[in-house]
């Protein structure tokens, strides 16, 4: 294949990871003495970084937090309680490892893109086995920039001693999208994650359905296979 490194957007893209994330946001809000949210409620908010999450769900259940000492806060408890059962519901998405597998066995580098806390992108794929794929990897938190910010790609490709190297974006979100464009990357964009494309929105060069397609789509975009 004519390109050198592929990075990897981790929640909704390699994995579903929701399950896990509700059960610690839904601690943090019941000791708020606030409702408790639903999976598809959870799903809207990941993505964007905990930060975030919890500046929004707190703002959907009842009165906003206001200040960014409380926001910090409910995020230290909520990776407190993430931290402490971080994978046992989350799931890796069909056809991943397999995908995965096959690409480690070339010399191609791989990496990880996440605007997740950084602690928890590397416990989380520790906990789900899938380490040892990864060159780099970078979360929301330990690098100056985040999605959809460019740079923070350019930051990934840095961790994985690939910078400058030709590279391919895989995602689930117009988050994802906008990132990969605004780095001057190609991008595929996964159809089954968490976040529906806006059709008025930047497109990512290929749309797929599962990830079991990859390995031909990669060839198709480079042109090592006939179309």
């Amino acid at each position: 294949m004519n390109f050198e490194a592929l990075v990897f957007d981790l929640d909704g893209t390699l994995i579903d990871s929701v399950p896990d994330v509700a059960v610690a946001l839904n601690k943090v809000l019941a000791a708020a003495g606030r409702d408790q949210l639903t999976l598809d409620q959870v799903r809207g908010f990941v993505g964007h970084g905990a930060w975030a999450m919890l500046d929004g769900v707190f703002a959907l259940t009842g009165e906003a937090l206001g200040s960014t000492d409380a926001i910090d806060d409910a995020v230290a408890d909520y990776l407190g309680h993430y931290r402490a059962e971080p994978a046992g519901l989350t799931e890796i998405y069909p056809g991943v490892v397999e995908v995965l597998e096959k690409l480690s066995g070339g010399d191609i580098k791989m990496g990880i893109c996440s605007n997740k806390p950084y602690e928890m992108v590397v416990v989380v794929l520790a906990a789900l086995g899938l380490d040892k794929y990864f060159c780099g990897c970078t979360g929301g938190d330990n690098v100056a920039h985040q999605k959809p910010d460019g740079r923070h790609l350019s930051e990934t490709l840095g961790e994985m001693d690939a910078a400058g190297a030709r590279t391919i974006y895989v995602g689930d979100s117009q988050t994802d999208v906008d990132a990969g464009l605004d780095a001057g990357l190609p991008v595929v964009a996964v159809t089954y994650g968490y976040h529906q494309f806006d059709p008025n929105a930047a497109k990512p060069d290929v749309f797929i359905d599962n990830f079991s397609a990859l390995p031909e789509t990669l060839l198709r975009m480079t042109g090592l296979a006939p179309n």
